[in-house]
């Protein structure tokens, strides 16, 4: 039974890594509040699926940064979803139904 990888902020770029070589025992990568290094990015598999939700006003992880990298994971991976948030870094603690909502979706999971 595969299971979902999840990650959080400052272990979202190693949690890239992770899926990319484990990619066996997981559904997807989801990802909060970060980005992949880019040099982790064309390393990639293409099979890949990937969930990002990030705050467009987070000073740690800029929406701009995000976006351009989140670009050149789309050319790489077979599927990616970028989901921005109104917030800063923090939005996974102030916007937690939005956050949820977007990962039932991308889940196709209706409780």
């Amino acid at each position: 039974l595969k299971s979902h990888l999840m990650s959080i902020s400052g272990g979202g770029a190693i949690s890239f890594q992770i899926y990319n070589t484990n990619a066996v025992w997981f559904t997807d990568l989801i990802i909060l509040a970060s980005t992949p290094a880019n040099e982790t990015i064309p390393q990639l598999r293409k099979d890949l699926t990937i969930l990002m939700i990030n705050g467009t006003q987070d000073n740690r992880f800029p929406i701009e940064i995000v976006c351009e990298r989140a670009e050149l994971v789309k050319h790489q991976v077979a599927k990616l979803t970028l989901v921005e948030l109104p917030g800063d870094h923090f939005f996974f603690l102030s916007k937690t139904q939005e956050w949820r909502t977007a990962i039932r979706k991308h889940a196709n999971y209706s409780p």
